[in-house]
């Protein structure tokens, strides 16, 4: 697969101290001489919205892990393992604890990472959280602009009527074939998906457990928005359903097959009763 430029577009510029800028194809948000990474927005890889901060679907850990440290070199790693002592992805946190938003986000880290791999070793599911303190935060504008531009558009509103007229939202649904869904939530190709009803160990992000045969990618974002407009917490995550379906179907065929054998071999043998 042959790798493409993604341009960004430079957004309308205020007088405004707040504004969007184009530095070396990444996003900087400029707020009072305050340098902010926003998602590393833009990046050279194929496929829209299909990296965070640079790191591609279909990574390995190792690549994960670089891109991460590029992304913040505050990050500290732990790695996630089976309980038959075999990786399964990695997280990265910085250590510092920011307080709740007092909306659905109870606090936590002020960056974070998690990455999760398959057996074939590539990356599957990618997800990362920030938090800013007052005088840091995102304008809701701003971050709406830049979700669509990296990502385009959703599939759908956001249906939670909690954070209804609270947040910035993106919800994507991608069939196999890569055609973005566009519809009710009940009717996307993901629309069965299982999630973790616990974060992942070591971070405050959950990630799927279960995976439609329909669902080719997912990308979910979202920012939550303060009564005064600003943005202190925003994530993003990215899914390739489609492939760890297909890794762990695949292990079910070749399962079932396995037992079947063994069963013709076991009548095969014709064993008697000893009576």
């Amino acid at each position: 697969m042959k790798e493409a430029i993604v341009q960004c577009a430079t957004p309308a510029t205020t007088a405004d101290e707040n504004t969007l800028k184009q530095r070396k194809g990444i996003l900087i948000v400029k707020a009072v001489q305050i340098t902010l990474p926003v998602l590393l927005l833009c990046s050279a890889f194929p496929a829209l919205g299909s990296d965070i901060a640079g790191i591609p679907l279909g990574s390995t850990l190792a690549e994960a892990r670089a891109g991460m440290s590029r992304a913040n070199s505050a990050l500290k790693f732990s790695p996630l393992k089976h309980t038959t002592g075999k990786e399964v992805g990695i997280t990265a946190k910085t250590l510092d604890q920011m307080p709740g938003t007092g909306i659905t986000d109870p606090g936590g880290p002020s960056d974070g990472f998690v990455a999760l791999q398959s057996d074939s070793g590539k990356v599957y599911f990618l997800a990362r959280e920030q938090r800013l303190p007052t005088g840091s935060r995102i304008r809701k504008d701003v971050l709406e602009s830049s979700l669509k531009e990296k990502f385009g558009d959703s599939s759908y509103p956001d249906n939670n009527p909690m954070l209804k007229g609270r947040s910035v939202s993106l919800h994507q649904e991608f069939d196999r074939q890569g055609k973005l869904y566009v519809g009710p939530p009940i009717g996307g190709p993901c629309a069965g998906i299982g999630w973790d009803s616990t974060a992942v160990p070591g971070s405050t992000i959950t990630a799927p457990r279960s995976f439609p045969p329909a669902c080719g990618k997912m990308v979910i974002a979202r920012g939550l928005i303060q009564t005064d407009g600003m943005v202190p917490m925003y994530s993003v995550m990215i899914l390739d359903a489609k492939s760890i379906f297909d890794e762990l179907n695949g292990k079910a065929v070749v399962t079932q097959s396995e037992q079947k054998r063994r069963l013709e071999q076991e009548r095969a043998k014709a064993v008697k009763p000893q009576l």
